[in-house]
């Protein structure tokens, strides 16, 4: 970052504040801020905060894949059914915390544990919570011992061990936002199923509006929507060609003919579909 933008280190336990504030002092970095506060008590809506854009997220964990200096591992590795329980349920509320700031495009979620339920178990949960919001992106895609796949995606996750990596135990997963314009795609399988039904019901509730305008206009005078517009085979071929979505667009949505509709829907749909695969392929 060349000490440009701002970095804020936010933890609770004050011992640790001050060893983060040496390891910056040491790095001379000018735009890293040390809070002491409870990062689930931060606002998404705070001036400091509505802008950050990544976020590395190191939660408290078991510390399981801490390795001692005779590289044996510590005794916190045997860790109780509860504390696990509580570990993880904390683990998974500040990881969709962290992922619920408006303009993040990426988080890492890291501990140095080597317990699938703090790992794996926790992204899983928070990936289920989203919606389609974020998606895994794979981390050090040359490294060999992946994520556990416990889930869909599990392998784009990294682990490492004594025994596997000859390091210490840790785990990291990042997730990435998905661009809005994914979201906005083509109807699924069931609504298109169900198009023929709804233009039959338009259809019929036209010809009714139809039959009631004309039994009140029976002088003959012309009532504003009560003529339909029909378009013949040809007609639609012809705009099917090139100037289908002109023609549409100058039309109020209410005015298409049931062939024109469909035109309509199925010029729609194209457009989406293209604008999703050219970013696709970006």
């Amino acid at each position: 970052m060349n000490n440009t933008g701002n970095i804020y280190a936010i933890d609770m336990d004050k011992k640790r504040l001050g060893t983060m504030s040496m390891m910056i002092a040491r790095a001379t970095a000018t735009c890293a801020t040390v809070l002491n506060e409870d990062f689930l008590s931060t606002k998404h809506t705070d001036d400091r905060f509505r802008n950050v854009e990544c976020i590395l997220l190191d939660p408290s964990c078991s510390g399981s894949g801490i390795a001692s200096r005779l590289d044996n591992i510590t005794g916190v590795q045997e860790v109780s059914s509860e504390r696990l329980s509580k570990l993880s349920d904390f683990q998974v509320q500040a990881l969709k915390h962290a992922l619920q700031f408006p303009k993040v495009q990426r988080v890492v979620y890291s501990t140095c544990s080597v317990h699938e339920q703090e790992n794996e178990e926790v992204v899983k949960s928070a990936l289920a919570e989203l919606g389609g919001t974020f998606t895994l992106v794979p981390v050090l895609p040359a490294w060999t011992c992946r994520g556990r796949k416990v889930f869909k995606d599990g392998a784009s996750c990294i682990r490492a061990s004594p025994d596997e990596t000859a390091t210490n135990g840790f785990f990291v997963a990042l997730f990435e936002r998905v661009p809005v314009h994914l979201h906005d795609t083509a109807p699924a399988a069931e609504e298109c199923d169900a198009l023929p039904a709804k233009l039959g019901k338009k259809r019929r509730k036209r010809r009714k509006r139809q039959q009631s305008l004309k039994s009140e206009n029976e002088n003959g005078s012309k009532t504003d929507g009560a003529e339909e517009l029909t378009v013949s085979e040809p007609e639609v071929s012809s705009r099917c060609s090139g100037e289908t979505e002109s023609f549409l667009l100058s039309k109020k949505r209410k005015d298409l003919s049931t062939a024109e509709e469909v035109m309509f829907l199925a010029t729609r749909t194209k457009q989406r579909s293209k604008k999703v695969a050219e970013q696709v392929n970006r």
